[in-house]
């Protein structure tokens, strides 16, 4: 957080280029433009007298899916599904790329904060991460994959055995994995209350 607050981001993922120096050369806010990321890389190691070829563009059409959903920013520009002042019912049905309330929320600038209840999306991608942080204490967040607790083969590496993150800071946990490309929904509840910020995906 020390670094993520002297750069004053408020990106995820945000790429940073610096170079030797020190100077930051190139800023990118957000998933995608890695061939972009990696000319700028090559540039400066020139400029320190390595000469490296580059081939971005083989390992980007491996890695990177363009059909993979964007990162959704939480807060108040949030890309919502459903709307109201507070308390909110999922409609059950979820479009892709918006965000699902149910229940008690406050909607800050930055955040969406869970009084009870759960938030839901729908996703294209392989991986799933959540910039979430406890509201006072630290807090269990349950995941769901599709309606099930997301099972052991495709839980992210911050899940527990018993399907639970636990949010004792402010950081970004990563909820889902899984080799596959595909389109699924995520469901979070938690046991106090939690301040989701973004979700990003791979």
């Amino acid at each position: 957080m020390k670094t993520w607050e002297a750069y004053n981001n408020r990106f995820w993922p945000c790429h940073y280029v610096v170079d030797s120096k020190g100077k930051v050369r190139h800023v990118h806010a957000g998933e995608g433009a890695y061939a972009e990321t990696e000319l700028w890389i090559v540039k400066l190691l020139a400029e320190m007298g390595t000469i490296v070829k580059s081939r971005i563009e083989r390992t980007e059409r491996a890695s990177y899916n363009i059909n993979t959903t964007l990162e959704m920013r939480c807060g108040l520009r949030a890309p919502m599904g459903n709307s109201a002042d507070g308390t909110y019912t999922d409609p059950g049905k979820h479009d892709v790329g918006k965000i699902y309330l149910d229940g008690s929320w406050l909607r800050e600038k930055e955040f969406m904060e869970n009084a009870n209840g759960c938030i839901a999306l729908v996703f294209k991608a392989k991986s799933v991460n959540v910039v979430m942080a406890p509201k006072d204490v630290t807090a269990a967040a349950k995941i769901f994959i599709d309606g099930l607790p997301v099972s052991k083969e495709n839980a992210g590496s911050d899940v527990s055995s018993k399907n639970i993150v636990t949010v004792e800071r402010p950081d970004v946990y990563n909820v889902y994995r899984r080799k596959e490309f595909g389109t699924h929904e995520l469901k979070i509840t938690s046991n106090k209350p939690i301040r989701f910020f973004s979700f990003t995906f791979g």
